[in-house]
């Protein structure tokens, strides 16, 4: 049976996704410099999620040795990389709107365990379960910009932006529900790892091989340094929280 607190603040956590949308309220005057923001911001932020949270999580959560720690973490990691090739064949489309959906992907894969691990953790510890709560809702806003802005600037629709960070925002208790009616008592550290590593190899990929690719198109190496690292501070600051 689902419990209805730990579900809650899955929900809350994945709808602050949504915030994003406030900068599609804004009226930019110079285009190219909030796009190249937000590719290059986007970027720090998948970056660093990927290497101070998911990689570190993932080796911690495996009661192994550590050669085969490297083992399935490797397996895993190749995985994520074949499916962002697969992802990455189809250029018939607008690029900033194969980024936008790119970058949702990568959410959305990165929200279901999170969701799950919200529910888990409140469910066994309240206090601890709050904590990765909040850490998770601040670092979920500036994911939802991640998505928004490249969408809305490809199509100039705010409902399609919108869309696809509600399919974002809406991951996040899809986990928890997931978990509460299948998951909870089977559900293994093996898979919860297996998932975090894919998960960053997506982010990695798409960090390095299209985010800041694209952003070096604009020709503002300030601008797209600065932002990049804007992004990982703000994952520095949620992951002390």
């Amino acid at each position: 049976m689902i419990k209805i607190f730990p579900l809650f603040l899955s929900l809350l956590a994945g709808m602050s996704t949504l915030f994003g949308y406030l900068f599609l309220l804004i009226n930019f005057h110079n285009q190219e410099k909030i796009i190249n923001f937000s590719l290059s911001f986007s970027s720090g932020i998948m970056l660093s999620l990927s290497f101070l949270h998911l990689i570190p999580e993932s080796f911690q959560l495996l009661n192994t040795n550590f050669y085969r720690k490297i083992m399935i973490l490797s397996v895993s990691y190749l995985l994520g990389h074949f499916l962002f090739q697969l992802l990455r064949k189809n250029r018939n489309q607008n690029n900033l709107l194969r980024l936008g959906i790119l970058s949702t992907i990568s959410m959305v894969l990165h929200n279901i365990p999170e969701g799950m691990i919200t529910y888990i953790t409140t469910n066994q510890n309240m206090k601890i379960g709050i904590r990765i709560f909040l850490a998770i809702l601040i670092h979920n806003i500036p994911e939802g910009i991640a998505i928004m802005i490249p969408i809305y600037y490809a199509t100039r629709k705010k409902k399609k932006a919108f869309f696809y960070a509600l399919l974002a925002a809406l991951s996040e208790p899809l986990g928890a529900i997931i978990c509460g009616l299948f998951l909870e008592q089977i559900i293994s550290n093996l898979w919860l790892s297996m998932i975090f590593i894919f998960t960053a190899a997506i982010m990695i990929n798409i960090s390095t091989k299209e985010l800041l690719k694209e952003a070096k198109i604009y020709k503002d190496e300030k601008l797209t340094i600065t932002s990049f690292l804007f992004g990982v501070g703000i994952i520095i600051l949620t992951r002390n929280i």
